[in-house]
Protein backbone atom coordinates (compact mmCIF):
# COMPACT_ATOMS: atom_id res chain seq x y z
CA UNK A 1 0.00 0.00 0.00
CA UNK A 2 1.24 3.21 -1.06
CA UNK A 3 2.18 5.87 1.96
CA UNK A 4 -0.72 8.50 0.87
CA UNK A 5 -3.57 5.97 0.34
CA UNK A 6 -2.67 4.72 4.30
CA UNK A 7 -2.66 8.23 5.16
CA UNK A 8 -5.87 8.90 3.27
CA UNK A 9 -7.83 5.51 5.03
CA UNK A 10 -6.61 6.98 8.45
CA UNK A 11 -8.13 10.57 8.20
CA UNK A 12 -11.29 9.17 7.03
CA UNK A 13 -11.48 6.27 9.18
CA UNK A 14 -10.32 7.79 12.58
CA UNK A 15 -12.86 10.26 12.69
CA UNK A 16 -15.67 7.53 12.72
CA UNK A 17 -13.75 5.65 14.89
CA UNK A 18 -13.04 8.13 17.57
CA UNK A 19 -16.50 9.84 17.35
CA UNK A 20 -18.34 5.98 19.03
CA UNK A 21 -19.63 5.24 14.85
CA UNK A 22 -16.75 2.93 14.83
CA UNK A 23 -19.11 0.16 16.71
CA UNK A 24 -22.16 1.39 14.86
CA UNK A 25 -19.53 0.80 11.66
CA UNK A 26 -18.50 -3.04 13.10
CA UNK A 27 -22.11 -3.73 13.81
CA UNK A 28 -22.74 -2.49 10.20
CA UNK A 29 -20.23 -5.20 8.90
CA UNK A 30 -21.81 -7.84 11.26
CA UNK A 31 -25.07 -7.97 9.63
CA UNK A 32 -27.10 -7.83 12.38
CA UNK A 33 -26.24 -11.14 13.76
CA UNK A 34 -27.85 -11.77 17.34
CA UNK A 35 -25.70 -10.76 20.52
CA UNK A 36 -23.54 -13.65 22.21
CA UNK A 37 -23.74 -14.39 25.97
CA UNK A 38 -20.35 -14.80 28.10
CA UNK A 39 -20.32 -18.60 26.56
CA UNK A 40 -20.21 -16.98 23.05
CA UNK A 41 -23.51 -18.50 22.06
CA UNK A 42 -25.61 -16.46 20.09
CA UNK A 43 -29.66 -15.45 22.08
CA UNK A 44 -31.34 -12.98 23.67
CA UNK A 45 -32.07 -12.04 27.76
CA UNK A 46 -33.49 -9.32 29.73
CA UNK A 47 -35.43 -8.73 32.65
CA UNK A 48 -38.21 -6.63 31.66
CA UNK A 49 -39.64 -4.55 34.88
CA UNK A 50 -43.71 -4.53 34.90
CA UNK A 51 -44.56 -2.26 37.68
CA UNK A 52 -47.62 -3.20 39.89
CA UNK A 53 -48.41 -6.68 38.18
CA UNK A 54 -47.94 -10.09 40.61
CA UNK A 55 -45.91 -12.53 39.82
CA UNK A 56 -49.37 -14.90 39.39
CA UNK A 57 -50.72 -12.66 36.78
CA UNK A 58 -47.05 -12.44 35.01
CA UNK A 59 -47.10 -16.29 35.01
CA UNK A 60 -50.40 -16.71 33.67
CA UNK A 61 -49.57 -13.95 31.11
CA UNK A 62 -46.78 -16.31 30.23
CA UNK A 63 -48.17 -19.25 29.77
CA UNK A 64 -51.19 -17.54 27.65
CA UNK A 65 -48.93 -15.71 25.05
CA UNK A 66 -47.17 -19.19 24.50
CA UNK A 67 -50.32 -20.78 23.82
CA UNK A 68 -51.47 -17.98 21.57
CA UNK A 69 -47.85 -17.63 19.94
CA UNK A 70 -46.87 -21.09 18.92
CA UNK A 71 -48.87 -23.27 16.96
CA UNK A 72 -49.11 -26.40 19.26
CA UNK A 73 -48.23 -25.09 23.25
CA UNK A 74 -47.97 -28.71 24.07
CA UNK A 75 -45.91 -29.75 22.05
CA UNK A 76 -43.32 -26.62 22.55
CA UNK A 77 -43.87 -26.27 26.42
CA UNK A 78 -40.93 -28.61 27.82
CA UNK A 79 -41.12 -26.92 31.59
CA UNK A 80 -44.28 -25.36 33.33
CA UNK A 81 -43.07 -24.92 36.87
CA UNK A 82 -46.00 -23.15 38.86
CA UNK A 83 -43.62 -23.31 42.04
CA UNK A 84 -40.90 -21.26 40.18
CA UNK A 85 -42.83 -19.78 37.61
CA UNK A 86 -41.07 -20.53 35.04
CA UNK A 87 -42.18 -21.70 31.46
CA UNK A 88 -39.35 -23.32 29.06
CA UNK A 89 -40.29 -23.50 25.58
CA UNK A 90 -38.39 -25.01 22.77
CA UNK A 91 -40.12 -23.75 19.54
CA UNK A 92 -39.36 -24.03 15.60
CA UNK A 93 -39.25 -21.25 13.11
CA UNK A 94 -37.62 -21.92 9.51
CA UNK A 95 -34.22 -19.77 7.71
CA UNK A 96 -33.19 -20.12 4.28
CA UNK A 97 -30.25 -20.99 2.53
CA UNK A 98 -29.48 -20.74 -0.92
CA UNK A 99 -32.97 -22.47 -2.19
CA UNK A 100 -33.29 -24.94 1.08
CA UNK A 101 -35.39 -23.91 3.32
CA UNK A 102 -34.29 -25.12 7.23
CA UNK A 103 -35.74 -25.47 10.36
CA UNK A 104 -34.23 -23.78 13.20
CA UNK A 105 -34.77 -24.75 17.30
CA UNK A 106 -34.72 -22.39 19.48
CA UNK A 107 -34.96 -22.37 23.52
CA UNK A 108 -36.91 -19.39 25.24
CA UNK A 109 -37.21 -19.17 28.94
CA UNK A 110 -39.60 -17.40 30.70
CA UNK A 111 -38.91 -16.72 34.71
CA UNK A 112 -41.14 -14.56 36.73
CA UNK A 113 -41.39 -12.40 40.02
CA UNK A 114 -43.37 -9.76 41.62
CA UNK A 115 -43.23 -7.14 38.99
CA UNK A 116 -41.01 -8.02 36.84
CA UNK A 117 -39.95 -10.84 34.19
CA UNK A 118 -36.56 -12.22 32.59
CA UNK A 119 -36.47 -13.87 29.55
CA UNK A 120 -34.00 -15.90 27.64
CA UNK A 121 -34.16 -16.72 23.45
CA UNK A 122 -31.11 -18.85 22.58
CA UNK A 123 -29.57 -22.77 21.73
CA UNK A 124 -29.90 -22.27 18.36
CA UNK A 125 -29.92 -25.54 16.21
CA UNK A 126 -30.20 -25.89 12.84
CA UNK A 127 -33.03 -29.34 12.86
CA UNK A 128 -32.65 -31.45 9.19
CA UNK A 129 -35.31 -33.29 7.41
CA UNK A 130 -33.78 -36.61 9.02
CA UNK A 131 -33.80 -34.59 12.27
CA UNK A 132 -30.17 -34.64 12.48
CA UNK A 133 -29.42 -31.70 14.84
CA UNK A 134 -26.40 -28.73 14.16
CA UNK A 135 -25.10 -25.78 15.57
CA UNK A 136 -26.57 -22.69 13.32
CA UNK A 137 -23.33 -21.33 12.40
CA UNK A 138 -24.24 -20.07 8.84
CA UNK A 139 -24.71 -15.84 8.87
CA UNK A 140 -27.08 -15.34 6.48
CA UNK A 141 -29.63 -18.41 8.50
CA UNK A 142 -28.55 -16.56 11.96
CA UNK A 143 -29.42 -12.73 10.51
CA UNK A 144 -32.83 -14.44 9.31
CA UNK A 145 -33.33 -16.51 13.03
CA UNK A 146 -32.28 -13.11 14.80
CA UNK A 147 -35.17 -11.09 13.47
CA UNK A 148 -37.41 -13.42 13.85
CA UNK A 149 -36.58 -13.78 17.47
CA UNK A 150 -36.68 -10.09 17.91
CA UNK A 151 -40.44 -10.42 16.70
CA UNK A 152 -41.25 -13.31 18.96
CA UNK A 153 -39.67 -11.30 22.05
CA UNK A 154 -41.41 -8.03 21.00
CA UNK A 155 -45.08 -10.19 21.51
CA UNK A 156 -44.29 -11.50 24.35
CA UNK A 157 -42.83 -8.15 25.86
CA UNK A 158 -46.77 -6.88 24.42
CA UNK A 159 -48.49 -9.53 26.36
CA UNK A 160 -46.28 -9.03 29.75
CA UNK A 161 -46.98 -5.19 29.60
CA UNK A 162 -50.86 -5.47 29.37
CA UNK A 163 -53.30 -7.21 32.13
CA UNK A 164 -55.88 -9.44 31.43
CA UNK A 165 -59.48 -7.86 31.53
CA UNK A 166 -61.41 -10.49 34.14
CA UNK A 167 -64.42 -8.09 34.28
CA UNK A 168 -66.15 -8.87 30.94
Amino acid sequence: MKPGLAVIIMCVAAPALADGRGAQIAKKAQGDLPPTNQDGEYGYDAVVEVPGASADDLFSRARAWVARAYVSAQDVIQLQDEKARRVIVKGTTSATYGMITMAIRHTLTIEVKESRYRYRAGELVLVTGAGEEYPLTKKKMLIQTARKLEAIIEGLKAAMASSVDEDW
